[in-house]
């Protein structure tokens, strides 16, 4: 937690005012963990990386959960309901023709697709459930790797949104 607060004291400090002070601290969290001696972390980070993950964890499902309201509650905006059902259906489309046409293992393929849409919590969460604990790991990083990534996505396409308007 301490780390953390360190990053965004020096993503403060050093981000550009074009950039933001999100995508400078992604940025130097990236570098960190990327560059980061094996020892250092493994001895130090990794076990109150641990303790202090899975705590988070818990509280954002119970806080996702507490606010999702009920079942009912999906139907009150048919028009998002549609268009998240239409990109799901693509999405779990695409996930399984490349199973196949690629003959990748299924508990790889799902935990990816849960990479993709959940991010890296609920990849974490459904490999741990199902007991694919060699999927945890890889299914964590290809989460954070895309939230990394779709951090610096974002920001470019909402420039170029704003220039248009």
């Amino acid at each position: 937690l301490g780390l953390s607060c360190f990053m965004v004291s020096i993503a403060t400090r050093v981000a550009p005012a074009s950039l933001g002070t999100l995508p400078t601290a992604t940025a130097l969290a990236v570098l960190f963990a990327t560059l980061a001696p094996a020892k250092w972390t493994r001895d130090c980070l990794a076990p109150a990386g641990d303790l202090l993950g899975n705590m988070l964890l818990f509280i954002f499902f119970a806080s996702a959960g507490a606010s999702g309201g009920p079942v009912t509650a999906v139907f009150a905006y048919p028009s998002l309901f549609g268009f998240l059902a239409v990109l799901y259906v693509i999405h779990i489309s695409g996930m399984m023709a490349a199973w196949k046409a690629l003959r990748l293992p299924l508990d790889e393929v799902l935990v990816a697709s849960n990479a993709n849409v959940g991010g890296a919590a609920t990849a974490g969460a459904l490999a741990s459930g199902k007991g694919w604990t060699k999927l945890v790991v890889p299914g964590m990083l290809v989460g954070n790797f895309g939230n990394a990534i779709a951090t610096f996505i974002g920001l470019a396409l909402s420039t170029v949104f704003r220039d248009m308007m």
